[in-house]
């Protein structure tokens, strides 16, 4: 049985996790204050607890403060554990394709010779430096690694406060350090599982140590194999047996911990190292739309708010800056740190100019991949904890991490001065920060049910024009396709729609996943099973078919009126009283009036529009008032204005997208027959009309212009109800 805390231990133990938190929080913000990473500011909170200050001070308190560590120390690897997994769901490959060539290059320059000059220095080094279990060779591969590898989550923190994210410059960067740390986190655990066979009591020397080495090569091969062709399935499957059956709070996020711990676990089983299988799921979970955004942010609140900081102190606890005033140490640390900066300051500028990059962002690239950071960290942590690296070596990686993340940053908010942005630069710019902002992005999972009797072939086919989209601007999508049955029902339009839509997301497949799945709900309240169903799927938006309103004081009869006025996210309803086919669509109109609900309509139809190269009509009606009342003028003015602003953001947006749009603004007594005037043009294919709920209870009413369109409309109108109104 483990051995039970003794209540001295459980003491140290609520002591320490609230002091290192805190501290390390503190010192995080102090260094964010002052313009640095955070995780410099939290490994100094740790040095500030270790031998380096607290040591001095007083040795007995460094003793409790080192008890203290060991008991925390489980909180801080599932921590790492669960940054590795977030770091994989942050890493979006397919965005990256454009930059990957120049990225690949600069990658592999940046690592090969820091690698080879870490070997090279290494061999020179007195046997002294090498831990008290470690052998040459592992010594040196582990110092040869922690020179080589960046650390992409300190790129990114330094390029957002720069606020050259976005830089074509600053993607190549993201891009080679993710391929960096990637092939940095695989060899790590080769590097691992080589040096613990070279530990092992007993273990083989010479040239028998190539078949445990070949073996850890095998493992990871299998392992990343087997992982990238059947994890994602697998993860899939296993979240949708959670959110279809689940009745606990918070399903996905208790899920998504196992699913990373149990990884990690798979791979420390297999004698490598578990930080590469939580890399690894974090790389196939970034490709399952079920783990929504929601659980992603639940996890990082966890992580980095709590766990995380607690590693990065335990760290700079090891620290003993007093070892590197001894006269030897001080050019052993210069010759590291100057060989690991020009290595990878040489070998990704040559890999970026063989990218066919210009030289001054060549050069920028290798300015940026010298930073280094938390990957460092976990190396050294590695190597000390495996007795490959002495105290004094763990303490010089430690110290090129400060240096680099201290020095880094300002040299390269000098060289972003002489590389300017180009004209096509600029475009892409522009609209990556529309994307943030825009509706049509932000919707990775749609649920569309199948009503019988009702027009429910519309719903399947909107969501072909928006597999399409999807599609084009390489965005994920996952579409849910919900039969509600009863007892006896055979229709044949609502399963050809079906399977078109089915057939589409299997067309339209590229970068970035489209996946449609099929589910059948039964009961004798098919608005429930809606309901039920986008409550426990995460959706961002429901589509449905529908028959048009027909008769006064109803809508779209009491199963669509309820999920309308009960959805738990956005909805939208495809009114239509003739064939809906998204090939027929070449103009869609698009009233709009500036408020939240128009602008969310107007962004997708021009998404829509975008995939299914058509133009798009916004038309703003201004109510016509009696020009002799001075107020009620004045008042028309005031909206003709803001309907213009409207407009030009809308424009701004089509320019972005390449979306052909007409626009204009009228005044009419009666808006809602110029709307219809409009859509009874032969060339208008669908309206796409955003209107927010107008009635606290009864029968949803989105006004009379909404209600008259919706009734005698010529066209599809689909309408789009935003949850927030």
């Amino acid at each position: 049985m483990p051995k039970q805390l003794s209540e001295h231990e459980v003491l140290i133990l609520l002591v320490a996790l609230p002091l290192f938190v805190a501290l390390a929080r503190l010192c995080g913000e102090v260094a964010v204050r002052l313009r640095q990473p955070q995780v410099l500011g939290e490994v100094l909170a740790g040095v500030v607890l270790g031998p380096s200050l607290l040591g001095i001070i007083s040795k007995s308190a460094l003793h409790t403060m080192q008890h203290g560590a060991q008991l925390v120390e489980p909180f801080s690897w599932a921590g790492i554990i669960l940054l590795l997994a977030l770091t994989g769901m942050e890493m979006k490959f397919g965005s990256l394709r454009r930059e990957a060539k120049p990225a690949l290059f600069a990658t592999v320059g940046g690592v090969i010779l820091p690698f080879a000059g870490g070997l090279l220095l290494a061999l020179t080094l007195p046997a002294s430096l090498i831990g008290s279990s470690g052998s040459r060779v592992a010594f040196s591969l582990f110092l040869a690694l922690a020179m080589s590898i960046s650390a992409v989550s300190v790129i990114a923190k330094v390029l957002t406060d720069l606020g050259q994210m976005r830089r074509t410059a600053s993607k190549i960067i993201l891009a080679g350090g993710v391929f960096d740390e990637t092939l940095g986190w695989i060899l790590l655990a080769l590097v691992s599982g080589i040096a613990s066979a070279s530990v092992r009591p007993g273990g083989a020397t010479g040239s028998a140590q190539t078949v445990p080495i070949l073996l850890v090569v095998i493992k990871t091969a299998v392992f990343l194999g087997c992982a990238f062709l059947f994890g994602r399935r697998l993860v899939s499957w296993i979240l949708r047996i959670i959110r279809t059956y689940a009745l606990i709070d918070v399903p996905v996020f208790s899920v998504t911990i196992v699913l990373a711990l149990a990884f990690s676990a798979i791979t420390e089983a297999l004698g490598l190292h578990q930080i590469l299988g939580a890399f690894v799921f974090g790389v196939i979970a970034a490709n399952v739309p079920r783990i929504d955004r929601v659980t992603v942010e639940n996890i990082r609140v966890l992580t980095r708010g709590f766990l995380v900081p607690l590693f990065f102190v335990l760290a700079g606890m090891r620290v003993d800056l007093t070892q590197l005033s001894q006269g030897r140490v001080i050019p052993i640390a210069a010759a590291f740190i100057g060989i690991a900066v020009a290595g990878k300051l040489i070998g990704c500028t040559l890999g970026g100019l063989l990218g066919r990059m210009p030289w001054r962002e060549a050069l920028l690239v290798g300015i940026g991949m010298n930073v280094r950071g938390s990957m460092e960290i976990v190396v050294a942590v590695l190597g000390l904890s495996l007795g490959i690296l002495s105290p004094i070596m763990f303490s010089v990686i430690v110290l090129l991490s400060v240096v680099t993340i201290l020095v880094v940053p300002s040299v390269m908010r000098v060289a972003f001065r002489f590389v300017p942005p180009s004209s096509e630069e600029r475009a892409r710019i522009e609209r990556e920060e529309q994307d943030e902002h825009a509706y049509t992005p932000q919707l990775r999972r749609v649920l569309v049910p199948l009503l019988p009797r009702t027009q429910s072939e519309a719903g399947p086919e909107f969501a072909r024009a928006l597999t399409r989209s999807k599609a084009h601007a390489d965005e994920p999508l996952e579409i849910v396709v919900l039969r509600i049955e009863n007892s006896s029902n055979n229709d044949t339009t609502r399963d050809r729609a079906e399977r078109k839509l089915v057939d589409e997301s299997k067309h339209v497949q590229g970068d970035e996943p489209i996946d449609v799945e099929e589910h059948e709900a039964t009961g004798d309240r098919p608005d429930g099973a809606i309901l039920n169903a986008a409550e426990r799927g995460g959706f961002q938006l429901i589509v449905v078919g529908a028959a048009p309103p027909r008769h006064n004081g109803a809508l779209f009869g009491a199963t669509i009126d309820s999920v309308i006025r009960n959805a738990p996210c956005d909805t939208l309803v495809v009114s239509s009283s003739v064939e809906f086919q998204i090939e027929h669509v070449r103009r869609i109109v698009v009233p709009f009036t500036g408020r939240e609900a128009a602008r969310a309509a107007g962004d997708l139809a021009l998404a829509l529009a975008s995939g299914l190269g058509a133009t798009v009509y916004a038309i703003s009606v201004v109510p016509q008032l009696p020009a002799e009342n001075a107020a009620a003028y004045e008042q028309m003015q005031r909206r003709e204005r803001t309907a213009s602003e409207s407009l030009r953001e809308l424009e701004d947006r089509a320019r972005v997208l390449e979306v052909h749009l007409e626009s204009r603004i009228e005044r009419a007594a009666l808006p809602a027959r110029t709307i219809l005037g409009e859509l009874e043009k032969p060339d208008v294919g669908l309206c796409l009309l955003g209107a927010s709920e107008q009635s606290a209870r009864g029968t949803p009413f989105f006004g009379d212009t909404a209600d008259l369109v919706l009734r005698y409309a010529p066209t599809p109108v689909a309408l789009l109800v935003p949850k927030s109104g």
